[in-house]
């Protein structure tokens, strides 16, 4: 809503020295408080066509009026998604919020890294271990001690440990083969495992590799035991080893360290969200407090008064 003052001729210089106070007392130049005070300044440079006068001061007053009611939010909500708080620090917002966002955004990057370090070091750390603790050939020596376990019924070409539901990769002179052909193809001393994720997933993951696990077997005694896991509405017998046991703990330790660095990824995505709808808030809440607290001043045309300005008109927005 608006009122309107009128402000006669003797109460104009009293009008001018309380605008002139306020815009000092904030420290500003007084006619940077609002665009439309120019009128100031034509007033008084234009009094020999009094009439060119009042119609410029009003023209330059809706002029910068309008362009001080002109409010960007894009802007600053674009600089908040590429940097957290940066559409803040140009909003002129409170120090602090500026601060917080770029605070979160360091420090989810940082988390980030390090567990991502972390994560790298465990399966490096997991890796070594397998490389140390299982062998082809110690898989091969005890197939038929295992094959006896897990194929009571009778082993053929389906129902064995070689050709069951994976496999593993092995180079033989370049030559990159199935372990499945071992069912039919003995081991030699040029073959060799193909050390990839598949491998490392496997020999954790599928009970016809727990014979590779060096403590398996003694010698021909069976050191590995049965240990159920339950698996949505059943219940999984696992064949395990204090070795492959010690194996899945480090690459558990690897998934929960890549699955907290997943966690910082999302927090830092909606750190760059909430700064820039907090920059829009800001940006916007601010164009309307400056117009709720908007003052338009204007000069009032009297024929009979000298110069033709009977007085000054002043409209208050809130």
């Amino acid at each position: 809503m608006s009122a309107y003052y009128s402000v006669s001729k003797k109460m104009l210089p009293v009008f001018m020295l309380v605008l002139a106070g306020l815009a000092f007392a904030g420290g500003e130049d007084p006619l940077a408080v609002d665009p439309s005070l120019n009128f100031a300044r034509l007033q008084f440079t234009a009094f020999a066509n009094p009439m060119d006068a009042m119609l410029a001061a009003d023209d330059d007053a809706q002029s910068d009026s309008i362009h001080a009611d002109i409010n960007f939010p894009a802007r600053p909500m674009l600089m908040s998604l590429a940097i957290p708080g940066l559409g803040q620090l140009y909003n002129k917002s409170p120090w602090w919020k500026t601060a917080l966002f770029a605070s979160i955004e360091i420090g989810g990057i940082y988390a980030w890294s390090a567990l991502n370090s972390k994560a790298e070091d465990k399966r490096l750390e997991y890796e070594q271990f397998a490389d140390d603790h299982w062998s082809l050939a110690e898989w091969v020596r005890t197939s038929g001690f295992l094959n006896a376990e897990l194929f009571p019924e009778g082993v053929d070409t389906v129902n064995n440990i070689y050709t069951s539901t994976h496999h593993l990769t092995i180079v033989d002179n370049g030559i990159f083969y199935s372990s499945s052909e071992l069912y039919t193809s003995p081991l030699t001393d040029d073959m060799r495992i193909l050390r990839d994720r598949d491998f490392y997933e496997n020999i954790g993951k599928y009970d016809q590799f727990v014979g590779g696990w060096d403590d398996a077997y003694d010698g021909n005694d069976q050191l590995w035991w049965e240990t159920e896991k339950e698996v949505e509405d059943s219940t999984e017998i696992i064949l395990m080893t204090d070795n492959k046991d010690n194996y899945l703990d480090m690459r558990f330790d690897h998934n929960q360290l890549l699955k907290y660095a997943g966690f910082t990824v999302s927090a830092i995505m909606f750190n760059h969200v909430v700064s820039a709808i907090e920059a829009v808030w800001s940006s916007q809440s601010a164009a309307r407090e400056a117009a709720r607290e908007r003052t338009e001043v204007g000069l009032l045309y009297n024929r009979n008064a000298r110069y033709g300005i009977g007085g000054i008109s002043l409209a208050v927005h809130f």
